[in-house]
């Protein structure tokens, strides 16, 4: 458990690389191995990167081509490229900054579980500016334990949260061999849980999430954003997202639990069937989301073939 393989996707991420890679240095691992796909970055990231990874004893640094597709095929690229080691294996983000007990405290968690059984931690993020100032926010706290019938319809962690262990890792290494999912970070909760495996929320954040023009995923702890998620739920995007999703969970059915086999069938039958049959389907299956806004969402997208 001390030796640590960060996976971090880049893209002319040059502005921010020394303060996130610093912070990597600074966290309590015998050995990190960091893993870069870098998705041709036409700045500074790939020379900067090198120096940054130069000046600490701690860090081997491997680059990899990313495949120019977006982000989501940039950490699928990641996974697919790196072979398992016995490492915990944590997502990173190019203009983040983890503190030091990140990656400590959910390794500390990940060897109290079973080698064999699939492990994941997540947690909170505290909102930084794009000038590094830490704002009055944190991302939303939730408070429903994480489960299959939370991960089928909603990611409660972003992925520069999470660290898994070598089972994990194993498990959404096979998965996405079958396919791309919507969301990496989204889809790792939903095939952990899926497998049975065990997920750990932490309402205590240890990441900076920087917020700036180009962030891909913005907060979600705010009302506009709160707002925007609603009108997702009940647009043509929701049910694209998850028809996506539920393509590759069919797809690694044989990594299912019976009972989560059976809940993704159920989720076909709410996904494609007729207004009785769907919410019907719904409000039998168990399926949530985790605040009562989401959850009203949720049945406002099944009721009119949005889901």
């Amino acid at each position: 458990m001390q030796k640590l393989t960060v996976l971090m996707a880049t893209y002319n991420g040059a502005p921010y690389l020394g303060q996130q890679v610093g912070s990597i240095a600074r966290q309590e691992a015998e050995e990190i191995r960091l893993v870069v796909s870098d998705d041709r970055s036409t700045d500074e990231t790939l020379p900067l990167l090198n120096a940054a990874c130069a000046g600490s004893e701690k860090i081997n640094l491997t680059v990899l081509n990313g495949p120019g597709q977006g982000f989501v095929a940039n950490f699928r690229n990641l996974v697919e490229q790196t072979e398992p080691d016995g490492s915990c294996f944590a997502f990173c983000d190019q203009d983040d900054i983890w503190l030091e007990a990140k990656t400590r405290k959910a390794m500390d968690w990940l060897a109290k579980i079973p080698a064999h059984v699939p492990a994941l931690y997540c947690g909170r993020t505290h909102m930084m500016s794009e000038a590094g100032e830490l704002l009055p926010s944190l991302s939303r706290l939730f408070v429903k334990p994480p489960s299959f019938r939370n991960a089928i319809i909603q990611s409660i962690a972003g992925g520069n949260t999470m660290t898994m262990n070598n089972a994990a890792f194993v498990l959404l290494r096979a998965s996405l061999a079958r396919g791309e999912p919507f969301s990496h970070d989204w889809w790792t909760y939903m095939i952990v849980t899926g497998a049975g495996g065990q997920v750990f929320y932490d309402s205590q954040p240890l990441v900076y999430y920087r917020q700036h023009a180009k962030s891909l995923v913005g907060a979600n702890n705010t009302w506009a954003g709160r707002r925007v998620r609603f009108a997702t739920a009940i647009s043509g995007r929701f049910r694209h997202w998850n028809e996506k999703n539920l393509v590759l969970l069919e797809a690694c059915s044989d990594l299912l639990t019976d009972e989560n086999r059976a809940l993704v069938a159920k989720f076909r039958t709410i996904h494609d069937g007729s207004f009785v049959h769907r919410v019907a389907a719904l409000a039998q299956s168990g399926i949530h989301r985790q605040t009562n806004l989401g959850q009203a969402a949720l049945f406002a997208a099944c009721a009119i073939g949005r889901l």
